[in-house]
């Protein structure tokens, strides 16, 4: 599995472009820069057959229209967050484009779903709180975390589909995950799980 990093923005999104040995790929997260994106799927010669979304705010899916003209990708995204992909009151995307543009998911995915891209499979694993259908993502030893949690921190819980009760029923359920897998999150730096058990404030506090 090889994993390239875009920074993007002034909120520091990250969107990851994962890519098989056989050179096929999933983009995590496509967030405002488009133009960064395809350069970086044109210099990696790589294949995008999925696009994948760890929750619906507008900043996470923001390239995603443009990406499908390009790729012809299959938009993933949790069933109660596929809403937000077409509603840009509950996405935010009032607040970042004053164009955004109407998506439909082709995927809609539940706690514990899979696909499998060659030899990759990755996991879906249901961690609402920061919006109503916020997943982990977990492929081999990596979690793309979004919004669910960032290092030091989860993500806020005063939106639309947030909910405070919530987010600590995930990070419940994240602590009592035994592997330590690298944390690949929506904003900022990476992380591990063993350091989010130790060090954040809500993994302490919570659990």
């Amino acid at each position: 599995m090889d994993i390239k990093t875009l920074k993007m923005g002034k909120l520091d999104n990250n969107t990851y472009i994962v890519s098989t040995e056989q050179g096929n790929a999933v983009v995590i997260d496509p967030s405002m820069d488009f133009s960064k994106i395809k350069k970086a799927i044109d210099e990696l010669n790589v294949t995008v057959k999925y696009i994948f979304f760890t929750h619906g705010h507008y900043d996470h899916t923001a390239s995603a229209y443009d990406l499908v003209e390009k790729t012809g990708a299959k938009l993933v995204i949790h069933s109660r967050d596929a809403e937000m992909l077409y509603d840009f009151n509950k996405s935010l995307a009032f607040m970042f484009s004053n164009h955004p543009k109407e998506l439909h998911a082709d995927i809609t995915v539940e706690d514990g779903d899979t696909i499998t891209l060659d030899e990759l499979t990755f996991e879906f694993i249901s961690t609402p709180g920061h919006s109503n259908g916020c997943v982990v993502i977990a492929c081999e030893d990596v979690m793309f975390t979004g919004d669910t949690v960032l290092e030091g921190v989860v993500g806020r819980t005063d939106l639309y589909g947030s909910n405070d009760a919530l987010m600590v029923q995930s990070v419940r359920k994240l602590a009592a995950i035994d592997k330590n897998y690298t944390l690949l999150c929506g904003h900022g730096a990476p992380s591990t799980l063993d350091f989010e058990k130790k060090n954040n404030p809500y993994f302490i506090h919570y659990t």
